[in-house]
């Protein structure tokens, strides 16, 4: 949908603002991005964004109040040596089911290359980057490719004092660290806040340990090759 004036300039174009879908033929460039819904239900601006960076490569990022990430990179610009675009960055999906973008980033379909298929990219409220493929109106769509498998690895999924934890029988699954309930019962991005008052006192205070997880973002820092002992001494600090 395009708007003009009577002199034909183009005041307005749908496709310079595609939300959270990219549709066939319709370029994302340096001035758009893709942003994900707050959930299926709630359309509103979420933290997922889907867009080139300042080094013309595309990126996954989650930008929230807390803290800002790329958690899915593009490296083929850095590895393969293809230069971006002499007319700027642009990427864009073709009716075959094949993206392509001037950074050297190429992703095909599982039904790549057979026509008269609906098709559309879209990053899901999840944070994951899809690309849907369906042949008739009214079809449901079926998921031919996906950034991530294991959708635990993005960021910010189950919010801060939470783990996330992914099963091919149940999916995704977010739970609260000890001692901790959800802040918002209905959102998992809020995360979870502590059932305790928080002391300085070793006396008072116990720790635990938690192997195998990660809280990026979260943290209050990374060190390496810390003891549990280590840990409680700064903690306490």
């Amino acid at each position: 949908m395009v708007l003009r004036n009577s002199d034909g300039d183009v005041l307005w174009q749908s496709f310079v603002s595609p939300t959270d879908t990219l549709l066939p033929e319709q370029p994302l460039t340096r001035f758009g991005n893709l942003v994900s819904s707050r959930s299926k239900t709630n359309f509103s601006s979420s933290f997922y964004k889907f867009s080139f960076d300042g080094d013309n490569a595309l990126r996954l990022i989650y930008d929230s109040s807390h803290f800002s990430s790329v958690y899915w990179p593009s490296p083929w610009l850095l590895s393969s040596g293809v230069a971006p675009s002499s007319t700027g960055p642009i990427a864009m999906l073709d009716s075959l089911g094949n993206f392509n973008s001037s950074d050297g980033f190429l992703i095909s379909s599982a039904d790549h290359g057979v026509v008269m298929i609906q098709r559309m990219l879209r990053i899901d409220s999840d944070g994951n980057l899809r690309l849907y493929s369906r042949k008739n109106r009214g079809e449901k769509w079926a998921v031919t490719w996906q950034a991530f498998t294991d959708p635990c690895l993005i960021h910010g999924l189950c919010g801060a004092n939470s783990l996330c934890r992914c099963s091919p029988d149940s999916g995704r699954e977010c739970s609260c660290l000890p001692g901790h309930r959800m802040r918002n019962p209905t959102d998992w991005s809020y995360g979870c806040e502590p059932e305790f008052t928080l002391s300085c006192s070793r006396n008072k205070s116990s720790f635990l340990k938690i192997s195998n997880s990660d809280f990026y973002g979260y943290d209050y820092g990374i060190f390496r090759n810390y003891t549990l002992k280590a840990c409680v001494d700064l903690c306490l600090e």
